[in-house]
């Protein structure tokens, strides 16, 4: 994981604990690579980040509303990670955008596609 990965307010792992990336995180994984590592998305994860299980479809999604028109955000389990699909819920077609394997890559999509932060329900550790 480099620098140029992640935001302020992303979320990593430190030795132990979990953290909240601020300017000081960001400069210390760019001088000591290694020191911090992403956190693998799991089911557990994204419920924290505010997802909600779909039994029917097997599948996570959180909603969001930009510009007066909802969309959502699916997160189905694959053997490689997480597939993303996304859905408007004017139209049944979603359009599959590829495989997230970390946390902080989640909550960067998630800012480019709604301008807010996807912040954790648990406070870093």
């Amino acid at each position: 994981m480099k620098a140029n990965e992640l935001r302020t307010g992303n979320l990593v792992m430190g030795e132990v604990i979990t953290h909240e990336v601020d300017h000081k995180i960001l400069w210390e994984i760019s001088e000591y690579p290694g020191l911090y590592k992403p956190i693998p998305l799991t089911e557990e994860w994204l419920l924290k980040l505010g997802f909600i299980y779909d039994e029917h479809k097997k599948r996570l999604g959180i909603s969001f509303n930009p510009q007066a028109q909802w969309f959502t955000l699916f997160l189905m389990k694959h053997d490689f990670g997480f597939w993303i699909i996304i859905s408007t819920n004017n139209r049944t077609k979603e359009i599959n955008i590829g495989t997230k394997k970390y946390i902080h890559e989640v909550q960067n999509l998630y800012f480019a596609l709604t301008g807010e932060e996807l912040c954790s329900s648990v406070p870093p550790q």
